[in-house]
């Protein structure tokens, strides 16, 4: 099951910690930060998190670390809120391994991103 929170827990902010490691220019302190603010909104699952932003006609994954297992249901939950929202596409940036994963449902690379058209 999916939840959104403006209030992550320590633990949901531990999993950010490890995905940041993996080529992010953003510190924890700046996600804690735009979570704060209402900048970011977290969804998670027992096992994963994601942060999500809006960014023009784009909802933006910004982080998405955890479970494979969860990956279907977090994109279903992103691409309701995106649709929701009036947003034309999801987009996110990552290394290429995430476009055989994304792939799958949809994303397509745009230039340094992967797009799921809404």
């Amino acid at each position: 099951m999916i939840t959104a929170t403006l209030n992550p827990t320590e633990r949901d902010y531990d999993m950010l910690a490890e995905a940041l490691k993996h080529g992010s220019n953003e510190t924890l302190d700046d996600v804690r930060q735009k979570v704060r603010t209402g900048f970011y909104v977290a969804l998670r699952t027992p096992d994963s998190v994601v942060t999500i932003a809006q960014d023009g006609p784009a909802l933006h994954i910004c982080q998405m670390t955890g479970k494979m297992k969860d990956v279907p249901e977090i994109l279903e939950a992103v691409e309701t809120i995106g649709k929701e929202m009036g947003k034309k596409y999801i987009s996110l940036q990552g290394r290429k391994g995430w476009l055989r994963v994304l792939d799958k449902f949809g994303f397509k690379r745009h230039e340094n991103e992967m797009r799921l058209a809404l």
